[in-house]
């Protein structure tokens, strides 16, 4: 489903692009003979392949020399399209249930070493176990062993993330979230179902999607901050997410360009519709009958 879902979303999107590179084509066919070309970009021109010997001489079509009113037509519209939707169209979020981790990582611990007893330890038995395993270099599953369907499932579906990563790009499928967290146990569980796929690798510091433990009771709301706290305390898993973090903070302040202020109107309109959701949220899990018990 995933890896049909992004192949429709991208034939999409990549038709638009292609639509309209064929109308740059005609708009923007700027002769090599009369403009100026860079060798940088006579060199790119000379690796791509071109069918129709009059284009032979079209290589340029940027606002260097002279185009800039052609530039800022259809050129930066297209720009603008690619930055937004990419070649993906929309980003997709995982999300599964925590139970689900916990049965998947405890039979790849079982069937790894018969006996290790993983859903039987407690928490602080739990997260060392799983800090271990993380820092290993050695995946912790074996494709010559059996595993249940749902196992396999999961891994299938983190391994299909992996493939769309290098097809479309990270921003593809940025975001894994855990429904109904209740300890960094549940944290530490993707983390690891992440490596197996290839997805975090710990040797060099790297986590391909941001990690979201969702907190869905009442209990969970008031216990969230020492998940938190334990999630950013654990070195390995805090450095990944303050690096993935910080690099994200840092591209977007320093690639930012200038925008004009938003307007007073838009601004109160926001603050109107946040304090909306905002009393919403807040009768839905406070005042609904039954609200504080498991989500599932």
């Amino acid at each position: 489903m995933l890896r049909e879902a992004l192949w429709l979303q991208a034939r999409r999107c990549l038709r638009f692009q292609l639509d309209e590179l064929q109308l740059l084509g005609g708009e923007l066919s700027l002769d090599g003979r009369l403009v100026q070309v860079s060798a940088e970009l006579r060199q790119l021109a000379a690796q791509a392949p071109v069918s129709s010997q009059p284009r032979q001489d079209e290589p340029y079509r940027l606002a260097t020399n002279g185009s800039r009113p052609l530039a800022r037509g259809r050129l930066r519209l297209l720009r603008r399209a690619v930055d937004v939707f990419g070649f993906h169209l929309a980003a997709i979020d995982l999300r599964q249930n925590a139970d689900v981790h916990e049965r998947v990582v405890g039979e790849l611990f079982e069937v790894a070493g018969p006996g290790t007893g993983y859903l039987a330890h407690d928490e602080a038995a739990r997260i060392a176990l799983l800090a271990a395993e993380i820092a290993a270099p050695r995946p912790l599953m074996s494709p010559f062993l059996a595993y249940s369907a749902e196992t396999s499932a999961e891994l299938a579906i983190l391994r299909e993330t992996a493939e769309a990563h290098r097809r479309y790009g990270r921003s593809a499928v940025a975001n894994y979230v855990i429904s109904k967290a209740d300890g960094v146990s549940d944290v530490l569980e993707v983390a690891l179902l992440l490596k197996e796929a290839g997805l975090l690798r710990p040797q060099d510091a790297t986590l391909d999607l941001n990690i979201v433990p969702l907190f869905e009771t009442i209990a969970d709301l008031r216990s969230c901050g020492e998940v938190i706290a334990a999630k950013y305390s654990n070195p390995e898993v805090g450095r990944w997410n303050l690096e993935t973090l910080a690099a994200a903070t840092l591209e977007a302040t320093l690639l930012q360009q200038r925008q004009p202020p938003s307007r007073p109107d838009f601004l109160a309109a926001m603050e109107t519709l946040s304090g909306h959701a905002y009393a919403a949220y807040r009768d839905l899990v406070y005042d609904t009958p039954g609200s504080n018990c498991c989500s599932r």
